[in-house]
């Protein structure tokens, strides 16, 4: 069987033709051996575990391998394709028969907006960005004691769960509520008086800050997500989430374009003299090149043109663009001398119209304003409401 990739059946290690059966069986496999709840503290598993959920998510659809078999990722990718978290595809699957109800919970993503102007999902752009995370402690490497986590005791008060349930009554009803644990402050053990960690204090965690470069890749799209794999906040026993930063359009972004998929949306006024002879103008676009937009056929007032291959980029096809789509609006003159309307009429002569004299009323159109004649309407009202108060005190004057 002829596919334009291979990767994600390596990755399963199948054949192109396996059928779905075969490539159910191999994700399974492979998911029990790499699955970080076997692996803890083990990256590299867990990003296998990652890339065999990808693989099989897209070639477990009958569509999604048919588009993977015929144009591979990047068709993929064009169609919007995004994988799911590894651990949520991976239990709705196989119905939770392995990992995430017996293992150590998942911890929670870190999310962050990122406000990106246009010009940068054009050229792409590197944004370093400072983040601030909670790490493992490096000297008790998480127990919270300078003794090792095998010196701490479970909790006797709430027996390890941080939490514990307060009875509330009131009259004849009574209420359950949960409430942190006033003996262990919600952490489920307890540190031997004295023993505590100097550094982390027995919090079992402590800040860090690093620099992370975000990877703006040009054709991205506001929405589209960056992700860096288990850099969210890291606990005892649970796996690392993910920070994630959300590519968020920048507000007042000084570009005169605007995008609509892959194509960049330019409007563009002119005269009504370069509308009928022709016209030419400078367009700056968003990498700094100068374009020289010409055009000799007649432009109606709303027309549109295209400028080919002058959009947006396609991701992951970089010497892929859409097109420049340009906008019209036809400036027509406020007013023409006596002169200019001879010329002009040399050129279009006005269309004759002929009709009787005696059967027809000559008549003349004037500008019309909609905001005007609700001006209007609004002052006749007013004019009424006057009269008729003006007339009912009248009337009340000459009963008296």
């Amino acid at each position: 069987m002829s596919v334009k990739e291979k990767e994600f059946y390596d990755r399963l290690g199948v054949s192109p033709d396996a059928d779905q059966s075969q490539i159910k069986k191999a994700y399974y496999k492979g998911a029990q051996k790499y699955h970080p709840d076997k692996n803890q503290g083990n990256p590299e598993a867990e990003e296998k575990f990652k890339a065999l959920s990808e693989a099989y998510e897209a070639l477990s659809d009958p569509q999604k391998r048919s588009l993977y078999d015929k144009y591979g990722k990047d068709g993929l990718d064009q169609s919007g394709f995004h994988a799911s978290n590894p651990f949520d595809f991976f239990s709705s699957s196989f119905g939770g028969m392995f990992g995430r109800e017996s293992g150590p919970k998942r911890g929670k993503d870190v999310n962050h907006t990122l406000d990106v102007p246009l010009s940068e999902l054009y050229n792409g752009k590197k944004r370093k960005m400072k983040v601030t995370r909670k790490i493992l402690c490096t000297d008790c490497h998480g127990s919270g004691s300078r003794l090792g986590r095998d010196y701490n005791s479970k909790c006797s008060s709430c027996e390890g769960k941080g939490k514990k349930n307060r009875v509330i009554r009131q009259g004849n009803a009574i209420y359950q509520m949960q409430e942190v644990c006033d003996v262990c402050e919600g952490k489920g053990f307890a540190i031997p008086k004295g023993m505590e960690c100097e550094l982390c204090h027995g919090e079992k965690t402590i800040k860090e800050s690093k620099i992370v470069t975000v990877d703006i890749e040009p054709g991205m799209e506001w929405g589209d997500k960056v992700v860096f794999a288990g850099d969210a906040d890291q606990y005892p026993d649970v796996i690392t989430g993910d920070l994630v930063f959300h590519l968020r359009q920048k507000r007042n972004d000084n570009t005169p374009f605007e995008r609509s998929g892959h194509n960049l949306i330019l409007k563009k006024d002119i005269t009504l003299s370069e509308a009928l002879t022709g016209y030419e103008f400078i367009v700056e676009h968003l990498d700094g090149r100068q374009l020289l937009v010409t055009g000799s056929d007649i432009v109606k007032p709303a027309s549109k043109k295209k400028v080919a291959d002058e959009g947006m980029p396609v991701k992951n096809m970089p010497h892929r663009h859409g097109n420049l789509i340009i906008e019209f609006n036809v400036i027509f003159p406020d007013s023409l001398s006596a002169n200019q309307v001879e010329k002009f009429l040399e050129v279009l002569p006005k269309q004759k119209v002929n009709y009787d004299a005696s059967k027809v009323t000559k008549v003349q159109a004037v500008s019309y304003s909609l905001e005007e004649e609700q001006y209007s309407a609004q002052r006749e009202r007013q004019r009424q409401q006057q009269q008729q108060q003006h007339g009912g005190q009248q009337a009340q004057c000459s009963q008296q």
